[in-house]
């Protein structure tokens, strides 16, 4: 069972909607994602480190609420890091393209809700 890390977001861009991000260790192995790649030398070595907690292998989501309730989510898996400096700062150029795409969904659930609910009152 995946532990999601809380991340600190506060900007107010997307409002209406209340934004909230966090990251987990990918559950999906590096020799699954790279099954193909011939260099299982890099494969194993990293693996390894990964394992020892030298490197960070995470996912990254974000969930949009509104009023309280979450609409939608999206997130990137198969991120690969040095070291939780280095993680930090590059999940944060990822945040607006992930936010953005969970807004995105996010919007489109509000207006197939709205669709159904003026259906239904007819």
């Amino acid at each position: 069972m995946a532990y999601w890390q809380k991340l600190n977001y506060s900007e107010n861009k997307f409002q209406p909607f209340h934004i909230k991000l966090d990251y987990c260790d990918e559950e999906i192995t590096l020799r699954d994602i790279y099954k193909f790649d011939d260099d299982q030398e890099w494969i194993d070595r990293t693996a390894q480190e990964i394992a020892d907690g030298y490197k960070y292998f995470v996912i990254l989501r974000a969930k949009v609420y509104l009023a309280g309730v979450e609409l939608a989510s999206h997130s990137l898996g198969g991120l690969l890091f040095d070291n939780t400096d280095e993680m930090e700062s590059m999940m944060r150029l990822d945040y607006e393209g992930i936010i953005a795409e969970a807004v995105d969904k996010a919007k489109h659930n509000l207006k197939q809700m709205s669709e159904a609910m003026s259906g239904a009152a007819a």
